[in-house]
């Protein structure tokens, strides 16, 4: 079974729909910046129990955001593995995962909701491991090209990698 958040997505949407707040469809507000509050998903996974602390401080309006994992996202990594300095071993196994994950191309990867109470933003963030083990590569191999790239910044012989 593929680990995606499309039927919580639609929980979620049937839920927004059956209360009072205006539903606002952006991007996600975790990296914006100014003061936030990331609710416990691990201790309190029902994000029923977030609309209702937003509903008791009176609320209006919501951020909903849904994002997919696209082919788009895939390939931009991809692009950033050939950039990266990496041992023949690392190469083939992020290889790997990249062909693995891109089987959930088209799936929901993430999804945020979040309101804003005085001057701190309030988030309920989940994300699935597939997406957070994407994230974590690209992570890693942004640190393997800013190390390819040395102290100037420019990678030596032009950040080629042989795969021989």
């Amino acid at each position: 079974m593929r680990q995606d958040l499309d039927t919580l997505s639609a929980e979620m949407e049937r839920e927004l729909a059956a209360r009072p707040f205006a539903v606002y469809r952006g991007h996600h507000r975790a990296l914006e910046n100014r003061p936030q509050v990331d609710w416990d998903v691990v201790k309190w996974p029902d994000f029923r129990e977030f609309l209702n602390c937003a509903e008791k401080l009176g609320v209006k309006m919501l951020v909903f955001s849904h994002h997919k994992l696209t082919e788009n996202l895939l390939d931009q990594a991809r692009e950033r593995l050939e950039g990266a300095d990496l041992t023949r071993e690392d190469y083939r196994d992020f290889d790997r995962t990249f062909k693995k994950l891109r089987g959930y191309a088209g799936f929901t990867s993430s999804l945020e909701l979040s309101f804003d109470y005085e001057t701190i933003t309030y988030i309920f963030h989940i994300s699935t491991p597939w997406y957070d083990e994407l994230l974590d590569m690209i992570d890693e191999l942004d640190d393997a090209i800013e190390h390819a790239a040395g102290p100037d910044g420019e990678a030596p012989m032009g950040g080629y990698f042989s795969q021989n």
